[in-house]
């Protein structure tokens, strides 16, 4: 599960929906009433979970993401620990163990969602290295 954090200004956002009982954020262009839950961690920052951070996921909601934190198998992966930067992203990635799993802990930030894909994916390949290395 990946956890696709929002920006604050998220709240003024028109489809951000205090209902009470719930955070909720929905595209208020659209005629479809599909809807994200939104939770908020212990640090107040509003998130929602998703499957995988390169999942399909409405347009509208693109521009709201300011990081996304997500765990990647050890055995499965090419990643190596540490701190990448490009101009329009930034990354870390920390050994994280779960259980028995062992897994790498990989948190993005950036400008927008589709440069922390972009990182997210020369990542997982291998295809990039860390500017720092721990």
């Amino acid at each position: 599960m990946t956890k696709m954090y929002l920006k604050q200004e998220t709240r003024k956002f028109p489809g951000f929906r205090d209902t009470g009982c719930g955070l909720y954020l929905c595209d208020p262009s659209s005629d479809v009433k599909s809807s994200f839950e939104i939770h908020q961690d212990s640090n107040g920052r509003l998130y929602f979970e998703f499957e995988r951070p390169d999942s399909t996921m409405q347009e509208f909601i693109h521009d709201l993401i300011e990081e996304f934190v997500c765990y990647v198998p050890r055995k499965d992966s090419k990643c190596k620990v540490g701190f990448y930067k490009t101009s329009e992203a930034e990354a870390t990635i920390e050994p994280y163990k779960a259980g028995y799993d062992e897994c790498y802990r990989i948190a993005i930030r950036g400008d927008d969602l589709s440069s922390m894909l972009k990182l997210y994916r020369q990542i997982r390949a291998g295809n990039v290295e860390p500017d720092y290395e721990w």
